[in-house]
């Protein structure tokens, strides 16, 4: 019908004598698609974490940080790249790893939950978060980490504190 597509074209020459050619054509319409369909949806997800006002932070298996946002990293006065590889730990003081570990305990027994949580900024100031926390698994059903959205309250913690010392 005149409709070009995508193909790939494979020619070998035979051991025959006078020489011939055999050929193959594979159309390419269906994986160049579906490439087409990946490359957009990343670029969609891509755009919602770099973009998102709230943090976004995932650990692996071993609880150290497999991906965050750039939201996330600026909370604590650092960039993605510096949190890769580190344990939510290592942004802490010992009063906030106490929380973690039973919250991290929490994620590989497969709950769910919300709760408080404090770190230390860059800078040594206290940076207070609300997490919304949910454990991730693999396709065989094995844990795989923790997925946070993480949410800056440290305003609201140090407004309840002053209201507190006014009473």
């Amino acid at each position: 019908d005149g409709t070009e597509f995508p193909v790939e074209l494979t020619i070998t020459r035979t051991q025959e004598d006078p020489p011939a050619f055999t050929g193959f054509i594979r159309d390419l319409t269906e994986r160049q698609t579906a490439a087409q369909a990946l490359e957009e949806s990343e670029r969609r997800y891509r755009r919602i974490a770099e973009t998102a006002a709230e943090g976004i932070w995932m650990l692996d298996a071993d609880h150290r940080t497999s991906f965050v946002n750039p939201r996330t990293a600026e909370m604590l006065g650092l960039r993605p790249q510096d949190m890769e590889g580190r344990h939510p730990f290592q942004f802490m003081d010992e009063e906030g790893r106490e929380g973690m570990r039973e919250a991290l305990d929490q994620r590989r027994e497969g709950v769910r939950d919300a709760h408080q949580a404090k770190f230390i900024h860059s800078d040594g100031r206290e940076v207070w978060v609300w997490t919304s926390a949910s454990p991730l698994y693999d396709d065989d059903g094995t844990y795989a980490g923790a997925f946070w959205m993480v949410s800056d309250v440290t305003e609201w913690v140090r407004a309840a504190r002053e209201r507190e010392d006014l009473q």
